[in-house]
């Protein structure tokens, strides 16, 4: 077989053509991605300047902000410490003078929330809201007044004022335990009911509705609206009743009276006892004749006329 030279040739440009033709291709393609590495770098550098001006903004409005919370926070200590020198002020200022060994205070107003006790306190007692309680130092823990009613008052000894707005104002060992009732004095006296009241005597009990014992002994209101005045052992059991005085009388009909003596009763609606005797005279509407002998141990005055006899009155 013979060589050809030209085939030879043709052989050597194809592949050195395809080498150079390969080498070429390769050196493009490197530059291209160098190319878009390049512009993504500087992409890069552009998104970083930007990002780096808006951290550098918000740096700034948070320095900003850092700064006008710290003027509020010295501006805010400040209002608290004037305050508190403030108060120190007013608790240092004391409303009180001492003169001697006694204190006397300035003219203001003292509010009490709680209550007050004057004097030795009642350990046995839960005061109530609003209260005052005034006791003797020489009572001893269980001798005290007790107002354990809301707005309640004790005066005395051993007084007990447990309704709200009652009062006990003395006296020894009463007790106010209605709504708004009162017991003004005395002994072991009872106001039970609402607006009930005893002003004073001993061991007398008003124990209705707007009942009241003005004084006495043992004696009692026990209807709605009864009194008894005074007197020992009476009692006021009909509504509206009342006893005016004297001992171991009753009024037990509604609206009836016993003005006084002892042992009466009026037990009908609208009675009355003792009843007066029985009248001299029989009257008309113009005058009064009587048939009975008069003897007048005093001097009387006449304020009109009299008459001797039916004729001399008829003329």
């Amino acid at each position: 077989m013979k060589f050809s030279p030209s085939i030879d040739i043709v052989v050597v440009a194809i592949l050195s053509f395809t080498g150079i033709a390969f080498v070429g291709r390769q050196s493009f393609l490197s530059s291209l991605e160098i190319t878009n590495l390049k512009t993504s770098t500087a992409n890069l550098k552009i998104w970083n300047s930007l990002q780096s001006d808006e951290i550098a903004k918000l740096e700034t409005k948070l320095e900003a902000r850092i700064s006008n919370q710290a003027d509020e926070i010295t501006l805010l200590k400040t209002e608290i410490l004037q305050a508190q020198k403030r108060n120190l002020k007013e608790i240092q200022e004391t409303p009180f003078s001492k003169v001697g060994d006694d204190w006397y205070a300035e003219k203001r107003l003292f509010v009490f929330p709680g209550g007050v006790v004057v004097g030795k306190k009642n350990w046995e007692c839960t005061y109530g809201e609003g209260s005052l309680s005034v006791n003797m130092f020489e009572q001893s823990y269980d001798n005290g007044n007790c107002p354990s009613g809301k707005g309640s008052v004790a005066f005395g000894m051993k007084n007990t004022a447990s309704g709200f707005l009652s009062s006990v104002t003395g006296g020894y060992l009463n007790t106010a335990s209605g709504s708004q009732s009162s017991v003004s004095g005395g002994k072991e006296n009872v106001a039970s009911m609402n607006y009930s009241t005893v002003s004073g005597g001993g061991y007398n009990v008003a124990r209705a509705y707007y009942s009241s014992v003005s004084g006495g002994r043992q004696n009692k209101a026990s209807n709605f609206g009864s009194s008894v005045t005074g007197g020992e052992n009476n009692e006021a059991s009909g509504m509206h009743s009342s006893v005016t005085g004297g001992s171991h009388n009753k009024a037990s009909g509604d609206y009836s009276s016993v003005t006084g003596g002892t042992q009466n009763t009026a037990s009908k609606v609208h009675s009355y006892a003792p009843e007066s005797a029985e009248s001299p005279f029989t009257c008309s509407k113009k005058k009064c004749t009587t048939s009975k002998k008069f003897t007048f141990n005093r001097p009387v005055t006449l304020k009109k006329s009299l008459c001797a006899t039916v004729i001399d009155c008829n003329k």
